[in-house]
C-alpha cells in the first residue's frame, strides 16, 4: 500500500494480515482527499479505527498539523507506528491503542477539537450509526466549523442528523459510503 497524496506521495506503508482490518483503498482515499484537500492545512486530525494509519498519513501527507489515531488492535499499533516513522511523521501523531469510545471520551475530557474526524467502523449493521450518534452528544470535539466524515458499508444508511451533526454531503465508492457532517450552525449548502 502507498501513500497517494502529498509530500509522502509514492512511499510504500506496511499493512498486516490482521483480522478483521480493511485498509481504506486507493480509490476511496483518492475521493476523499481530493473532497477534503481545501480543508486540510495546519488542522488537527483525528482517526478513529485507524486500522494502520493510512488515511491519517494522508492526512499528514497533505499538510495537517497533527493527527491522533485510535485504534484497538495492539498489532496494528505497532504497525501504525511503524508507517508513521517510515515516512518521517511521527513528531505529528498521537497514537492511542484502546477501544474507540474509551479514547473518544479522553480525548473530550482533554478539552481536545478536531477539524477533521474520519471514522472507518467495521462494516457491521450499527457500527457507524453508533460512532455518529455518541459524536452528536458529544459534538464538542469537533471543531466549530470542522468536517466528520465516516466511511461505511452502503447497505448500512445513516441519519441525515444526528444531535448537532447534519449531513452534507455523500459519495459512494464500490460499495463504500463517505458520509459528511458539519455541526448545524453551518448553512447547509456548504460545500468542501
Amino acid at each position: 500500500m502507498r501513500v497517494i497524496t502529498g509530500k509522502a506521495r509514492g512511499r510504500r506503508l506496511k499493512t498486516g494480515g490482521q483480522r478483521g482490518t480493511r485498509p481504506t483503498q486507493a480509490a476511496i482515499r483518492e475521493v476523499l482527499f481530493n473532497i477534503l484537500r481545501p480543508r486540510l492545512a495546519n488542522t488537527r486530525f483525528l482517526d478513529v479505527y485507524a486500522g494502520y494509519g493510512i488515511v491519517g498519513i494522508e492526512a499528514l501527507s497533505e499538510g495537517a498539523r497533527w493527527a491522533v489515531f485510535i485504534e484497538r488492535s495492539r498489532s496494528c499499533c505497532q504497525i501504525l507506528w511503524q508507517n508513521l516513522h517510515r515516512v518521517g511523521l511521527a513528531e505529528q501523531a498521537e497514537v492511542l491503542c484502546e477501544d474507540a469510545f474509551r479514547a473518544l471520551r479522553r480525548l473530550l475530557a482533554a478539552g481536545m477539537e478536531f477539524d477533521v474526524i474520519f471514522a472507518d467502523p467495521p462494516y457491521e449493521p450499527a457500527s457507524a450509526d453508533s460512532f455518529l450518534r455518541w459524536l452528536g452528544d458529544h459534538s464538542s470535539l469537533l471543531a466549530a466549523e470542522g468536517v466528520c466524515v465516516v466511511q461505511h458499508f452502503f447497505k448500512h444508511p445513516v441519519k441525515p442528523s444526528y444531535g448537532e451533526l447534519v449531513r452534507f454531503r455523500e459519495r459512494r465508492v464500490g460499495e463504500s459510503l463517505l458520509s459528511f457532517y458539519h455541526r448545524s450552525p453551518l448553512p447547509l449548502e456548504e460545500t468542501l
